[in-house]
């Protein structure tokens, strides 16, 4: 829930510190910008998810759970995150303020 936040903010930022118009002027391909934006925001996802594996090592040597449903479970958090913040970014992009339209 939070990584999508991040991404979600992203361009929205750049127009609120009036700085979207330098991005686009500068001299990186509009694919470079998206996937730099919506990569800072997976780093914190994947950041997460990592840090949780002490927990699930945990849970995996006491026997509660087997070692193929939790590469399943992250697999699937894994996606929903990149979904989830690919959304929120196309949002970011799509949605203006009424104040910022002329």
């Amino acid at each position: 829930m939070i990584a999508p936040t991040f991404s979600a903010s992203a361009i929205s930022s750049e127009r609120e510190q009036q700085t979207f118009d330098l991005l686009i002027a500068s001299l990186a391909r509009p694919t470079t910008i998206v996937f730099g934006k919506v990569g800072a925001a997976l780093s914190y996802l994947l950041l997460t998810l990592f840090g949780s594996l002490p927990l699930i090592a945990l849970t995996y040597s006491f026997g509660g759970v087997d070692l193929g449903d939790v590469a399943k479970a992250y697999l699937v958090m894994l996606m929903s995150g990149v979904t989830f913040c690919s959304l929120s970014f196309l949002w970011s992009t799509l949605i203006r303020p009424a104040c910022w339209r002329n």
